[in-house]
């Protein structure tokens, strides 16, 4: 078994050396990917020397806690410091009818506790080295077969955005999957508010393409790997 085996590797690391830090993050990593909750194993890893695998140990943190579909959480907005929302809805003057809805909604899953911006941040330019940027991704324009896929099941692995690198090697920990955690309209609404927010311009994503989509994989074993997807779904640029 994949997690009983995991578990022996962890066995022959040391929590408290920067040289096995990565190891141990990319067993937390494992554990997420196959749904196991492993409390003792994610506070060791929140304890790592190295800041950057803390970083990411915090982000499956809330996976496992506000964020948990079975808890029935993650559903607040995130507050800043003086107790408001942030941040407030400026809606694009490109978008009309349906879509200017789907935005609004959007932007509201958005900024649910420990979804979108927990990661990527208000501003969609995620934290150098860790986290992806969602402004000016070519990730996000083009195909929508492609970006449905990431949002239902998550994404692991090396890839470049913005011509910058991102991986497990550098500390960004997976993209958690949001099948279980969001409806086909709220999925459809915030990647409309992720295509068209921060500079980017895309066509609206439509809940009917998400439910076909969700169908279509619904065995999904997994993340997927950005090389997988890439040859299935090509970048148009």
């Amino acid at each position: 078994e994949v997690i009983a085996a995991c578990r022996k590797w962890i066995e022959t690391l040391d929590p408290t050396k920067s040289e096995d830090a990565l190891s141990m993050l990319e067993a937390l990593w494992v554990h997420q990917q196959f749904n196991v909750r492993d409390m003792k194993l994610l506070n060791t890893v929140l304890e790592s020397p190295d800041p950057h695998v803390r970083i990411a140990a915090a982000t499956v943190k809330h996976h496992w806690g506000p964020a948990d579909p079975t808890q029935g959480k993650g559903q607040g907005v995130i507050p800043d410091e003086e107790g408001e929302e942030l941040p407030k809805l400026v809606m694009p003057k490109h978008l009309n009818g349906p879509a200017t809805e789907a935005y609004k909604k959007g932007h509201e899953i958005y900024f649910r506790e420990a979804h979108c911006a927990t990661c990527h941040q208000a501003n969609g330019q995620g934290l150098p080295n860790i986290f992806l940027p969602l402004a000016g991704s070519n990730w996000l324009d083009g195909n929508d077969e492609r970006l449905i896929k990431i949002t239902l099941h998550g994404l692991n692995g090396p890839i470049k955005v913005n011509g910058k690198d991102f991986g497990p090697d550098k500390g960004t920990p997976p993209m958690t999957r949001f099948n279980e955690l969001l409806n086909d309209d709220e999925v459809a609404a915030v990647l409309t508010y992720v295509r068209n927010s921060w500079g980017n311009k895309a066509s609206a994503i439509i809940p009917e393409d998400v439910k076909k989509i969700r169908a279509e994989v619904k065995d999904k074993a997994g993340f997927y790997q950005p090389a997988e997807l890439l040859r299935i779904h090509p970048l148009e640029k």
